[in-house]
């Protein structure tokens, strides 16, 4: 593959093929101050087929974040049993990670902090992520947006938010997943993810819809998330004023975790 410990800034990888390689494509910072990383460059349209490590994996210097990237258009298709992650950030801000296909690998998307505010506002829209341990795993990543990814059949959990807060989840398509289709927080006493705002996702035939465990929103001022256990009125979806929402709002799985009922967390009141 690609691998690379000094830093690599306005490149271009496009149209080939990464078959049965460790790493496919690997920018690591390896420069001795520490203060360089990766930034502005692209990757598209590329196809990774049977590696055996993480395909994508864009890691920051000490001091900075790999910033500014955009992964675009790419299909990784992994070897279950040993694949690690289709498209890794370890530090990144600012990166678009858009209209990808990722199939049969642990992690589809991951991105991760390792220090405050290193892996905050990346964009992850219009992926495709299909027969994976999880689908978008997030940790010490914040301000982050994700709309019309389509998540389906996850062994585990569709998007798992470990530590990750004041981000905006809409029009996500999240189904069969075999654990929870969204994770937020770490445990009932850990509400490490919060002020999140999920709104016009469908979850359809999950394990679990969601659990929260800390403070978050499931709903604008006028729209909600549909659930496919929450749709009939024998579930307690009733319309009496035929307005297209249930009258009763949703209720969140919170784990146990005590919640802050002014902030309406654990309910999807426009369901």
């Amino acid at each position: 593959g690609i691998t690379t410990k000094t830093n690599i800034s306005d490149s271009t990888i496009t149209n080939n093929n990464f078959i049965a390689n460790n790493r496919a494509i690997y920018f690591a910072d390896g420069s001795d101050d520490g203060f360089t990383s990766s930034v502005r460059n692209t990757i598209s349209n590329n196809n990774f087929f049977d590696n055996t490590n993480t395909a994508i994996l864009l890691a920051r210097g000490d001091q900075v974040s790999a910033d500014n990237n955009v992964i675009s258009n790419n299909n990784i298709k992994g070897i279950t049993t040993s694949t690690l992650n289709g498209i890794t950030l370890d530090g990144g801000r600012y990166n678009v990670i858009d209209n990808n296909v990722i199939i049969g690998v642990v992690d589809g998307i991951e991105i991760t902090g390792g220090g405050v505010g290193y892996a905050d506002y990346n964009n992850i829209t219009n992926n495709d992520l299909i027969n994976n341990s999880q689908g978008i795993r997030l940790d010490g990543a914040d301000y982050a947006y994700l709309e019309l990814n389509k998540i389906e059949f996850m062994n585990q959990i569709g998007i798992n938010l470990l530590s990750s807060s004041y981000s905006t989840f809409h029009d996500n398509h999240i189904v069969g997943a075999g654990q929870q289709g969204i994770k937020v927080g770490m445990s009932p006493t850990q509400a490490t993810s919060n002020n999140n705002l999920f709104y016009r996702n469908n979850f359809l035939a999950n394990a679990d819809s969601a659990i929260d465990y800390g403070n978050n929103y499931w709903n604008t001022t006028s729209e909600g998330n549909f659930w496919q256990d929450f749709n009939e009125g024998g579930e307690g979806c009733v319309d009496v004023n035929i307005n297209g929402f249930c009258d009763a709002g949703y209720d969140i799985n919170t784990g146990g975790a005590s919640t802050t009922p002014e902030q309406a967390t654990g309910v999807d009141h426009f369901p």
